[in-house]
């Protein structure tokens, strides 16, 4: 239950077994090979390299063009399912492997390319003939060209004006430009439609007006012949071009029986450039190539065996890293406890040198989650939901692992729902005397004992964060030093949370407090005088001992976080009794036969968002507890993950 360790890997072996090496690599994943910035190769190896990525790269694109137009133009319908979860489809190896051979990529590009400038077209000219018929509709009483709008002497304005200022500006007009002249032309949608002739010695006087009042000046489209007359030519063209559309997309359409392999294709590529990508970023010569990256020390055997496969021609070197070489990081955990890895992965990866907190803080977690929920019917649910997801081929293996902390979620707010009573939420006193003879505590009668147990359970975990702190400082520095920082801490906590329950009435023996008085000034004189053991002075050592005492403060603070697990478990059963009161008591129905039609539609609905919505709660709050409360009293964290060369699949099975 630690982090595993990592071996450094030297492989040169020749230039033409490259390519089947890197495969054999990729096949058993077990290699992260290291990139660098510069490489030293032959200018004839780059060439060659470089030219095929370039080819990769454009088949890429050519295939993501021809995705995008499916989805944009003829994608199928999907299902709600399939819509949040694509279905994956499943390919056999060597179907994958020969997989652009299979269908003519660059026949159907060009065609679709073709396609696809026909279809913008289309749907370009259609806009435009539609949008100029609209443009002219309020205008066909026109019996003149609207585009003949000068003469000698005269200049005329089309403009809109809200219909309730019409009467107030043809009046103003009148009076102010007395060589103006303005025809109302249509009235729609609270707006008059007016020409406006003006005398050309008016047009200063015009211009000031209009400003004064929502005054639109409107330019209208090219009218060939009347007005009414283009606007049934261009609904005509914005027909014609509607159906010349239509026909392109059906031309489109058959694209769709091409759409398995193109997904296929997608990840073939992007597999194909990314191994390219790798062989650009390795040292070669005219003869030899080399690969440098990091192996779990575990798997040299693999690796040994999978290059020899290929090879006799090879030197494989192995040895251990070093803290300037940053090597990648893998959690190694026994089996049960890989779905909780993905708590600690979502903060980040400790360093290579430090403890996984993965085993640490996985009862917490899940005791968090269960007293969050803490139902057994929505225990059950969980575990059921979870279950039957991990056996769906639409998630990949490290989604159906991830889902796994969902059924231990289940399992521990089942538990808690047994202890405390809690049976689709409805009160334990409803319960058969055989499930009430089990509940240990009432979480809606007795909230101050439900507070005091998430309290003193974040306090057992920030103490055992301490002491992992203690470990990590023994083992990086001395014991010594480890005992100075972290031993008066171990001291303080329990002797101040003993004296703080006692100030809040729970009764303790003479005994227990002075102990906790002991405890509580043997903690604080410790921080003082040991806490700041690095400091070169009497008086920085006392000022930094005193500000930490201060620091100790927080503690506090993070212990009373642990409160929200009591806020959440009360929600959860609050809400789904209230959904159990209004519709299958007597608040909204009095009718035995309304409430089993009910019981039967809509509650279980109800009580499925009720789990849903805490769910997220019950996974989310507990990991911050982790992540703030916890991990900040001693991990440091910023290890990067192992990413070995691997086939990477995102929308496909291989079989």
């Amino acid at each position: 239950m630690a982090v595993a360790k990592i071996n450094k890997v030297e492989l040169i072996a020749s230039i033409s077994d490259k390519e089947k090496i890197i495969k054999a690599l990729e096949k058993v994943s077990i290699l992260e090979i290291q990139t660098k910035e510069e490489t030293l190769s032959p200018e004839k190896v780059k060439t060659h390299i470089h030219n095929k990525i370039n080819h990769l790269t454009e088949k890429l694109s050519r295939v993501n063009f021809l995705l995008r137009l499916v989805n944009q133009i003829s994608a199928p319908k999907q299902s709600l399912i399939d819509s949040f979860v694509p279905p994956k489809l499943i390919v056999k190896k060597k179907d994958f492997e020969t997989i652009l051979e299979g269908y003519p990529l660059d026949k159907i590009y060009k065609e679709m390319e073709a396609l696809d400038v026909k279809f913008h077209q289309s749907r370009h000219n259609f806009i435009e003939a539609d949008n100029n018929a609209n443009l002219l509709n309020p205008w066909k009483k026109l019996d003149f060209n609207p585009n003949e709008t000068e003469t000698q002497k005269a200049q005329i304005f089309f403009a809109t004006i809200p219909d309730f200022r019409e009467e107030e500006f043809i009046d103003v007009l009148e009076e102010e430009c007395p060589l103006c002249y303005s025809q109302v032309i249509n009235r729609a949608n609270g707006l008059s439609y007016l020409v406006v002739y003006v005398h050309k010695e008016n047009l200063d006087v015009f211009n000031n007006l209009i400003r004064r009042y929502e005054f639109i000046l409107i330019s209208l489209p090219k009218v060939i012949g009347t007005v009414s007359k283009t606007i049934d030519d261009l609904k005509k063209k914005a027909l014609h071009y509607k159906e010349e559309e239509g026909k392109v997309i059906n031309r489109i359409k058959k694209i769709n029986r091409y759409y398995s392999k193109l997904v296929i294709s997608r990840s073939f590529l992007e597999n194909e450039l990314h191994k390219a990508n790798v062989e650009n970023n390795l040292t070669h010569t005219s003869d030899v190539f080399v690969v440098e990256g990091f192996i779990k020390a575990a798997d040299y055997k693999k690796l040994r065996s999978a290059v020899a496969e290929q090879t006799n021609k090879y030197a494989l070197t192995f040895e251990d890293v070093k803290a300037k070489d940053k090597p990648p990081v893998i959690l190694e955990n026994p089996r049960y406890l890989k779905p909780l890895e993905a708590v600690t992965a979502l903060y980040g990866m400790p360093s290579y040198d430090e403890l996984d907190p993965t085993p640490y803080l996985a009862p917490f977690f899940l005791i968090a989650f269960g007293l969050a929920i803490g139902d057994v019917i929505y225990g059950l649910a969980l575990i059921g939901l979870s279950w039957l997801l991990t056996k769906s081929k639409r998630f990949s293996p490290n989604t159906k692992v991830f889902l796994g902390l969902f059924i231990y979620g289940g399992i521990a707010a089942t538990f808690f729902g047994v202890i405390t009573g809690s049976w689709l939420t409805f009160p334990h006193e409803s319960l058969p005397r055989a499930l009430q003879s089990i509940v240990l505590f009432d979480p809606i009668a007795q909230p101050a004992l439900f507070l005091v147990i998430t309290l003193l359970f974040g306090l057992v975990q920030i103490y055992l964060g301490v002491i992992l702190k203690l470990v990590g400082i023994a083992r990086d520095k001395s014991v010594s030093k480890a005992l100075q920082s972290q031993l008066p801490i171990l001291l303080l906590i329990p002797g101040v949370a003993i004296l703080i329950a006692g100030f809040l009435g729970f009764p303790l023996s003479p005994i227990v407090y002075n102990i906790a008085v002991y405890l509580a000034l043997a903690g604080i004189l410790g921080v003082i005088i040991f806490s700041e053991y690095e400091a070169k002075s009497i008086v920085g050592r006392i000022g930094g001992g005193l500000y930490n005492l201060y620091s100790m403060t927080s503690y506090l603070g993070d212990t009373i976080s642990y409160g929200r697990i009591m806020a959440l478990g009360l929600a959860t059963f609050l809400i789904g009794s209230t959904i159990n009161t209004m519709f299958l008591g007597n608040v909204l129905f009095q009718s035995l036969l309304v409430k089993i039609v009910l019981g039967i539609s809509l509650v279980p609905i109800l009580h499925l968002l009720n789990l849903a919505v805490n769910t997220i709660s019950a996974f989310v709050h507990p990991a911050r507890l982790q992540y703030v409360e916890f991990f900040s009293k001693f991990f440091k964290g910023g290890g990067s993950r192992f990413q070995p060369i691997a086939l990477k699949t995102d929308n496909i099975i291989i079989e």
